[in-house]
């Protein structure tokens, strides 16, 4: 499969259209430039995508973000602006709307002002509930997978994992990174739904306000025993799906010690007293069995969001003036540091637009 040409915008040089500005961000499936468009003097985010090998053409992701992003119109949702073919280099360019910050960078170098993380906790919601009702599912979310704007409106991107769902569809399970994968994902569990993005929602909000990943390890097995830990392991009543999905997967964890969920005492001891007021949709996103996960539009109206400032226009807030901040730039700071204080590698997601 390849693009349609027809939405494909043919150039001699993507120099000749295209300042660079500087590198934001390097991932796996391309580098990301923030550029100026010479043409209409905007400032746009350029993404170029690695082309591994020219025989197998343009890679599946690509495709399918691009088929997705030119069907899925929201305020919550990047905006591709066109896809652009370089005949010098032979290589394909998606340009997308430039933001001045990622919710990775944010969090970890910066104290967001309060209102502006409600409001991005909304639009992250909102935009989980347009994406249901489209039967669509991200796959990926992640703090450096979500853009800011200087005006706060929160836009969603890097839809390469994303897929559409269909009535009798398997999807692969090694999908969303680490630490925001839910638990059905690691033992096997090939269908599923809104309900893996909603998982990830949760993580997601609970890092904003904490400051530090809920679930966080280097690779599967320890993934898992994570959330065990706090969540505690899957009951066989409450679950009884969980040693179906595989059960080579599922033997692994079967004659594991019985850990009880601890999660609300996690929530109480890490979260500041004045946001215990999340822990009940907390609670109700990370439930273990899938089928019983709160959905967003469910979400929406939790009392959490009924709240003074969760219904404010995020435009009429006063304007992000922190400088701009995307994953490269603190990934290239922490490892400075690293090379100066410590020998431990950090861990460290590509940011992909």
């Amino acid at each position: 499969m390849n693009f349609n040409e027809s939405h494909v915008e043919l150039v001699n040089s993507i120099t000749d259209h295209f300042k660079v500005i500087e590198n934001i961000g390097d991932g796996t499936y391309g580098s990301v430039q923030k550029c100026k468009d010479e043409r209409t003097n905007e400032i746009v985010a350029l993404k170029k995508i690695k082309i591994i090998n020219q025989n197998d053409g343009f890679p599946q992701n690509t495709i399918r973000e691009v088929k997705l992003l030119k069907q899925l119109r929201h305020d919550n949702i990047v905006l591709l602006k066109s896809v652009v073919h370089s005949k010098s280099d032979q290589s394909i360019y998606l340009v997308f709307e430039y933001c001045y910050y990622d919710l990775d960078a944010l969090i970890h170098m910066q104290d967001i002002p309060e209102a502006t993380i409600k409001t991005i906790m909304r639009q992250l919601i909102t935009v989980l509930c347009y994406l249901a009702v489209k039967n669509v599912v991200h796959r990926d979310l992640k703090p450096a997978n979500m853009f800011i704007t200087k005006n706060n409106i929160l836009k969603l991107g890097d839809f390469g994992l994303a897929r559409e769902l269909t009535n009798k569809g398997r999807y692969s399970d090694s999908v969303i990174t680490l630490w925001y994968r839910p638990p059905e994902l690691f033992l096997g569990c090939h269908e599923y739904g809104p309900e893996v993005d909603i998982w990830s929602a949760a993580c997601i909000l609970y890092e904003m306000i904490a400051k530090q990943p809920l679930f966080a390890a280097r690779e599967n097995i320890s993934q898992i025993h994570e959330i065990f830990k706090i969540c505690g392991t899957p009951d066989d009543d409450d679950w009884p799906e969980w040693k179906q999905y595989d059960s080579n997967k599922a033997m692994l964890f079967t004659s594991a010690a019985k850990l009880p969920n601890r999660l609300k005492e996690h929530l109480k001891k890490h979260l500041p007293p004045e946001q215990h007021d999340i822990i009940d949709l907390l609670l109700k996103m990370l439930r273990m069995n899938p089928k019983k996960r709160i959905s967003a539009e469910t979400a929406m109206n939790h009392p959490y969001f009924k709240k003074a400032g969760f219904e404010v226009d995020p435009r009429t807030l006063p304007e992000l003036t922190l400088p701009e901040m995307h994953q490269l730039k603190i990934k290239e700071a922490k490892e400075q540091k690293r090379h100066h204080q410590s020998p431990q590698k950090p861990h460290f997601e590509p940011l992909q637009y």
